[in-house]
């Protein structure tokens, strides 16, 4: 067998020197609110190259300081995820906790900003309806959660058939505080 040698050339580079690299400056400001932030949060996450999300750290310094959404547990402009084995109550948590959001009232304790959430179940959608009547007559005397929407079915999020583009066009159009994805794996289609 004949086996080639690839040699890579390297730079010598002194100690005052440094690789340039331009990093932009943010194209626009978050809104103060959370609703505001989710919606431009999205949009830096999905409308940017990763070159125009770059930031130096003069630029992380300049923002404001993390906000929470629920005191000490979930920051706005954030992504959480809850991780456990079947069966442990995590759809039970997150579904309680967009409650307290939805309804602008205290988590476990702890404060909330409150505002429109939206909850996309793929799995276990038949019992959902019980188990926000149990949350609401446990912690809301029986009212209805009305900012709580509920979208009943696996979004394609490979966007193979504009699915991603109508959520959101959804999220701009409620400007919620959450959007929850029940359960990940079922979100994440055949990505690893």
């Amino acid at each position: 067998t004949h086996k080639r040698t690839k040699r890579r050339q390297h730079t010598q580079m002194s100690g005052t020197e440094r690789p340039s690299l331009r990093v932009p400056e943010p194209a626009d400001q978050h809104r103060g609110d959370a609703a505001g932030t989710l919606r431009s949060l999205a949009a830096s996450r999905l409308d940017h190259t990763i070159r125009e999300s770059m930031s130096t750290h003069e630029q992380l310094r300049a923002e404001p300081p993390l906000q929470s959404l629920v005191e000490g547990i979930l920051p706005q402009r954030s992504m959480a995820t809850l991780v456990g084995a079947s069966g442990l109550g995590k759809t039970a948590l997150g579904a309680s906790m967009a409650a307290a959001i939805a309804m602008r009232k205290p988590w476990m304790g702890r404060a909330t900003v409150g505002g429109p959430v939206i909850y996309c179940l793929a799995e276990g959608g038949a019992g959902f309806g019980a188990r926000l009547d149990a949350i609401a007559s446990g912690f809301y005397g029986g009212k209805s959660i009305e900012d709580l929407i509920v979208v009943r079915r696996p979004i394609d999020m490979s966007d193979t058939n504009g699915e991603v583009a109508e959520l959101r066009e959804i999220v701009a159009e409620v400007d919620p505080a959450l959007v929850v994805y029940d359960t990940l794996i079922r979100y994440a289609g055949g990505a690893d």
